[in-house]
């Protein structure tokens, strides 16, 4: 015999069996699946339920399609009343301009929006004829449906929107509900394009321009610093908090556009190169003549036969510079060669 833990009472009212006790269930309650009489039984050896009082045949995913769709309906009803307010959110394509004049380039993010569906389409109907189709619920900006804006909510046991109801191209908003516990996320007053038992159609979200993060950028750039005693570093900042402070104590601040983080070994030594040509006053072991392979901003010294920050070239005596980018493409080439010799394959 199936057992449910709804019912609707006689007044129309969802009722809870888990919420009944002996004293209460006085009146009688009627099955949302076959519209029979359903009997509370509190035993003892286990939980609560609603029984049928005579031996039928009911449908479990009528039953679930029902009090789903009832369930709806109530709650969005009671939500609209109350100003509470019933709410559906959805994921846009949001493109940020704010720092574009210090990037290059805008932000581009998933942003959560959430609407008030109660405010914006407070009328409601359970399976109200619309341009030939009956959805389970519709909901409407106005009572004039020839003229209005609406949303399909369907709801889905074992059987899905159909195709033809999907191409009228009304929004549509489908819940699956696969047992009684689903219930619980219709009864929460919010649901999301996001959760695992809802399917949305003909939304057309278009993406939008706007300071999304309110100046709280989070987009990690890769900045080149160069400092007053010569030293320099490639650092990874948040944008907002490059944007508002800046390199504090730096001299010479660049942004790397585009950045690769396996690259950057090569960026670093590559900006190394650029400023000093600039004319800018930088010391670093990759300017200098004795340097062998390094990674990052570490350098081999073929002097001390040692490896340490490219920086330490600031304090050291025996630091000499090229006069060309030629003769420094060499210089690597050259060590490349050597390193060949040394660890051939």
């Amino acid at each position: 015999m199936i057992t449910y833990q709804y019912a609707k009472g006689i007044d129309g009212s969802i009722v809870n069996i888990l919420k009944l006790n002996n004293k209460k269930a006085l009146s009688p309650y009627i099955c949302f699946g076959c519209n029979k009489e359903l009997i509370p039984r509190f035993p003892k050896s286990k939980s609560k339920h609603f029984a049928h009082k005579a031996v039928d045949n009911c449908s479990l995913e009528t039953y679930l399609h029902s009090l789903a769709k009832n369930t709806f309906a109530d709650t969005y009803e009671k939500l609209r009343d109350s100003g509470e307010g019933y709410f559906f959110s959805a994921t846009y394509k949001a493109i940020c301009t704010k720092y574009i004049h210090i990037s290059g380039e805008p932000c581009s993010i998933d942003k959560i929006m959430e609407s008030k569906l109660t405010k914006h389409f407070p009328y409601i109907y359970i399976e109200r004829m619309y341009k030939g189709f009956q959805p389970d619920i519709l909901l409407s900006d106005s009572e004039d449906l020839e003229n209005s804006n609406v949303i399909f909510i369907e709801i889905a046991v074992t059987h899905h929107c159909e195709e033809e109801k999907i191409n009228l191209g009304e929004r549509i908003i489908e819940i699956t509900i696969t047992e009684e516990k689903d219930i619980e996320i219709i009864k929460s007053g919010k649901i999301s394009e996001n959760g695992f038992n809802i399917d949305t159609y003909n939304f057309n979200k278009k993406s939008f321009t706007d300071d999304v993060c309110k100046g709280y950028c989070r987009k990690i750039v890769k900045v080149f610093s160069t400092y007053p005693n010569g030293s320099s570093r490639l650092d990874a900042m948040w944008l907002s908090k490059y944007a508002k402070e800046g390199v504090i104590g730096a001299k010479y601040v660049e942004l790397i556009p585009n950045f690769k983080s396996c690259d950057d070994d090569l960026n670093y030594k590559t900006k190394v190169r650029e400023v000093y040509f600039k004319g800018i006053h930088i010391k670093n072991c990759f300017l200098c003549k004795y340097h062998g392979i390094g990674l990052l901003s570490n350098a081999f010294c073929k002097i001390d036969k040692s490896s340490g920050d490219s920086n330490r070239a600031c304090s050291c005596e025996k630091f000499r510079t090229l006069r060309t980018p030629e003769a420094y493409a060499k210089l690597d080439n050259d060590n490349k060669e050597y390193m060949k010799g040394r660890y051939p394959r």
